[in-house]
C-alpha cells in the first residue's frame, strides 16, 4: 500500500527528499502518543525554471518506529535529508543531514562555554554562517549554477576540518550533507 501511493506521487523519480516526523495528540487515544510523518520533495525558493514538483505527504502512523519509515520508502534508495533520528536508518535510502539541526546542535554547545571562551562551538556557527551566506546567494539559481557554486564556494570551506578538527567529523558520522 504504502510502496504504491509513494511511487503514484512521483517520489521514486526525485533525486532528493526531505522527510520529518512530530507528534500528534489523537482524542481517542489520550494514553498513547501517534505521530505524523512528512515526506517532500521540492526546493525552499523556486525559480522560473525550477520544473521540480513540490510535493509533500502526511503520513500518521501510531508510532515513532523506524518501521513506518521503511515500510513507506521501502523502494527509495536516493538521497533522504532527515534530522538525525536514527528510525530513518532502516531506510534503504542514503541519508543527508540538515544543517538546521547541526548547527542548534552547535548553539546548544556554544551556549555552555564560559563568556569569554571561544571554543569549537563557535568556529563550527562561523563556518555555518558561511554556508548560509552562500545558500542564500543562490536563491533563485537555475539547479546547475547552484552545483557551480557549491563546488566553487563551499567545498573549499571542507578544508578547514583539519583547523576545527569536529565540524564534519562530528555531525557527518550518521550522514553526509547533500551540498558538498
Amino acid at each position: 500500500m504504502y510502496d504504491q501511493g509513494f511511487t503514484l506521487l512521483h517520489f521514486v523519480w526525485e533525486l532528493a527528499i526531505f522527510a520529518d516526523e512530530t507528534p500528534l495528540n489523537v482524542l481517542s487515544q489520550e494514553s498513547r502518543q501517534s505521530y505524523i510523518w512528512l515526506y517532500g520533495t521540492g526546493r525552499d525558493v523556486r525559480n522560473a525554471e525550477d520544473n521540480t514538483p513540490h510535493l509533500v505527504i502526511y503520513d500518521y502512523q501510531d508510532s515513532r518506529s523506524g518501521r513506518c519509515a521503511s515500510e513507506f520508502l521501502a523502494s527509495y534508495t536516493d538521497y533522504l535529508q532527515v534530522d538525525g533520528y536514527a528510525g530513518y536508518h532502516s531506510t534503504k535510502a542514503q541519508l543527508v543531514g540538515c544543517m538546521a539541526h547541526a548547527r542548534r546542535k552547535f548553539e546548544e554547545a556554544r551556549r555552555t562555554q564560559p563568556n569569554n571562551k571561544a571554543g569549537k562551538a563557535i568556529w563550527a556557527l562561523g563556518l555555518i554562517q558561511k554556508l548560509y551566506r552562500i545558500e542564500k546567494a543562490c536563491q533563485g539559481c537555475s539547479p546547475e549554477e547552484i552545483y557551480r557554486r557549491r563546488q566553487s564556494e563551499a567545498r573549499p570551506l571542507r578544508g578547514c576540518r583539519k583547523r576545527g578538527g569536529i565540524f564534519f567529523s562530528t555531525i557527518s558520522h550518521r550522514a553526509d550533507f547533500l551540498f558538498f
